[in-house]
């Protein structure tokens, strides 16, 4: 009498339990590299944000773009913000200010962040206290940092940059 076998072989269980293992690290890889392309993205985005809100805060002191007093490293060693006062503050005081405040949103918000601002005027000055000229010519801001990259050997952190250049 010939017996009919039904149901599965421990070897049939133990390959589609390997098919399944196999199909389930493919998807934690790309969850993994999602997660870290989506926190690259974000660090771009904070880098963005932080040069949109340095070109506003020059373009409310023009004077000082005149005067190179916002030119130069944004990092640790960007001094303190200074104080005014009781008779306000100059266009080199807020300026300090700023730049004060923008290196420290870079070290808050960047790994191993750092910026450098290179104004470039041309013509004269405007006059103080006869209205807001516009800057002639241009003003270049970049912001660095370090960021994981999956096409790095062996998961190299990488230097990246933002570059924004503006006529303030």
């Amino acid at each position: 009498m010939r017996r009919v076998a039904t149901g599965f072989t421990l070897i049939e269980a133990l390959i589609a339990l390997l098919v399944l293992t196999i199909g389930l690290l493919g998807a934690a890889g790309m969850l993994l590299t999602s997660v870290r392309n989506s926190h690259n993205s974000y660090l771009r985005s904070q880098a963005s944000f932080i040069a949109d809100g340095l070109v506003e805060r020059m373009r409310a002191n023009p004077l000082a773009i005149w005067g190179g007093h916002y030119n130069g490293v944004l990092n640790g060693t960007t001094p303190a913000a200074p104080t005014c006062g009781s008779s306000g503050c100059t266009p080199a005081q807020v300026a300090g200010y700023d730049r004060a405040a923008i290196a420290r949103m870079i070290a808050q918000h960047l790994p191993l962040g750092s910026g450098n601002v290179a104004c470039q005027t041309t013509g004269t000055a405007p006059v103080r206290n006869f209205g807001i000229s516009p800057v002639n010519g241009q003003c270049r801001i970049m912001i660095g940092w370090n960021e994981k990259r999956d096409v790095d050997a062996a998961g190299f952190a990488g230097t990246q940059s933002f570059e924004l250049v503006v006529q303030p």
